[in-house]
């Protein structure tokens, strides 16, 4: 008669193992499905903030930059500067969330591979482990898993580039309004 009792040991360990790697690569994949989430929330409150922010700065600053008197410019031009300094750290804060984002969500996908590293080499020392895959989607899981954590990386990306394209714009709008200012004082000297 065959010993069963080591098979059913291997089978005990094998499953609690599955069970341990899986229960780990649904955490990770929360922790990208949360990061991804509070990304996108700080960023368009962020984005928001900055649009309405420069709706104000025309609205208000916008009458007063193209003023030809120097002395009544000052006051508005000091108000305007520093309006301008809070829409470029807004940009940078859009900047470094982006960066801090791709980063944890990386953490979090370089786990998950590792987690189904380890589970394929204990699977493969194993005889007779018959489990679904970590993740699903059968013989493509890493195709699967990779095409699943583009959105997150793809959406960072996205607000990186746009934040770095806000941040020349509001370079190139702080430069006119100085240029501006500058030579309108020089005008009157």
């Amino acid at each position: 008669m065959p010993n069963t009792s080591n098979f059913n040991v291997d089978r005990q360990y094998n499953l609690d193992l599955y069970k341990t790697c899986r229960s780990l690569e649904e955490h990770e994949n929360d922790l990208i499905n949360q990061r991804t989430t509070w990304f996108i929330t700080i960023e368009s409150v962020i984005t928001a903030t900055y649009g309405f922010s420069l709706q104000k700065y025309h609205e208000v600053y916008g009458k007063y930059i193209f003023k030809d008197d120097c002395k009544y410019l000052s006051k508005e031009y000091i108000q305007g500067a520093s309006f301008e300094l809070f829409l470029l750290i807004l940009c940078v804060i859009g900047v470094f969330s982006a960066v801090s984002a791709h980063k944890s969500i990386k953490a979090a996908t370089d786990a998950q591979r590792g987690i189904r590293l380890y589970w394929n080499s204990q699977k493969d020392n194993s005889t007779g482990m018959n489990t679904p895959p970590l993740a699903g989607g059968g013989d493509h899981e890493d195709r699967i898993r990779y095409l699943g954590s583009t959105f997150s990386r793809g959406i960072v990306w996205l607000f990186g580039t746009l934040w770095l394209l806000i941040s020349i714009v509001t370079l190139t709008l702080i430069y006119n309004h100085a240029h501006h200012y500058y030579l309108n004082c020089l005008k009157q000297i």
